[in-house]
């Protein structure tokens, strides 16, 4: 298995630990104190160790480059639209009152990394699998 692949399934189980421990934590401490589970991204932190120069093997080749520029590619489309979605809900949800709550936009940045990190590590194991078959 490639050292990117390991890297975007790592990704992944970040992302869904994220999700889980937000989700889980949503009840009891309401949505504010519940972004406190976004810590757990600094996990991603270890992520260079799938990078590591092991002797006589190759860490990146042109595939896996492709594969990288590709699945940049879906996360930061992904990403956009979320952004857009997330303007024109505010927009049409917070017009009558003319502001928009702070934390509104607080969670709209964690939440915009946590797509950014999960459609990134969705797609290139996507175009992994495809280029298995």
């Amino acid at each position: 298995m490639p050292q990117q692949q390991k890297l975007a399934w790592f990704t992944l189980s970040v992302c869904i630990a994220v999700a889980v421990v937000y989700l889980a934590l949503l009840p009891f401490v309401g949505p504010s104190r519940a972004t406190a589970a976004f810590a757990l991204m600094a996990a991603w932190a270890f992520a260079g160790q799938f990078y590591r120069k092991r002797p006589g093997r190759v860490n990146v080749d042109e595939r896996d480059r492709d594969i990288h520029a590709a699945a940049v590619k879906v996360a930061a489309g992904g990403v956009y639209l979320y952004f857009v979605a997330c303007s024109l809900l505010m927009i049409y949800s917070r017009r009558a009152a003319g502001t928009v709550p702070v934390n509104w936009l607080s969670n709209m940045v964690w939440f915009g990394a946590l797509i950014l990190l999960a459609s990134w590590s969705i797609a290139a194991l996507v175009l992994y699998r495809r280029e298995a078959a």
